[in-house]
């Protein structure tokens, strides 16, 4: 591990962003875990089987979902604070203030846009509808994660298309 992070530390950095990986070897005969890397300084493996915050890779399923509802492919979302409602900064901390296509969005990973689907559509149907996407494709629930609880609809309104979902390494 050492030797790859000595080797390819000018080609984990691209403009501002540094780059991170995983990787986790299976042998594939006998589904054994041979080894994993999960990232620079990450060897905690008490949340292995629980899974970690799946962060921006949500933001995906989250606007092709909108989609497959039936939203056009030119959807914009709003990059800016709403008033009245709680909006997140960006990676960045800059807003745009203005409505922004979905590339931009995921070329950037918003956050404010990704919070401010909320303004089109009711939030809550929509990420039970990435959930019953995950579970037709085997991945697994997330354990901490309950869409239909009314004490946390606000939290999870908030913090689900951040990608506070948890994943494992297997899913």
């Amino acid at each position: 591990v050492q030797i790859f992070e000595s080797e390819y530390i000018n080609d984990s950095k691209v403009d501002d962003f540094q780059l991170y990986s995983a990787a986790l070897v299976v042998d594939v005969e006998t589904g054994e875990i041979m080894g994993h890397y999960g990232g620079h300084g990450n060897s905690d493996l008490t949340r292995f089987s629980t899974g970690f915050p799946m962060a921006s890779l949500v933001k995906p399923f989250v606007l092709l979902e909108l989609l497959e509802q039936g939203y056009p492919i030119n959807l914009e979302l709003y990059d800016g604070p709403i008033a009245g409602k709680f909006t997140p900064q960006n990676n960045n901390h800059q807003y745009s203030y203005r409505h922004i296509g979905i590339t931009e969005i995921l070329q950037h990973s918003l956050n404010a846009p990704m919070v401010n689907i909320r303004e089109i559509t009711d939030p809550l149907p929509l990420y039970r509808s990435v959930e019953n996407r995950f579970k037709s494709m085997s991945i697994s629930e997330d354990p901490y994660l309950d869409l239909n609880d009314p004490s946390k609809q606000s939290e999870i309104t908030l913090n689900y298309p951040l990608g506070s979902r948890n994943m494992t390494l297997f899913d």
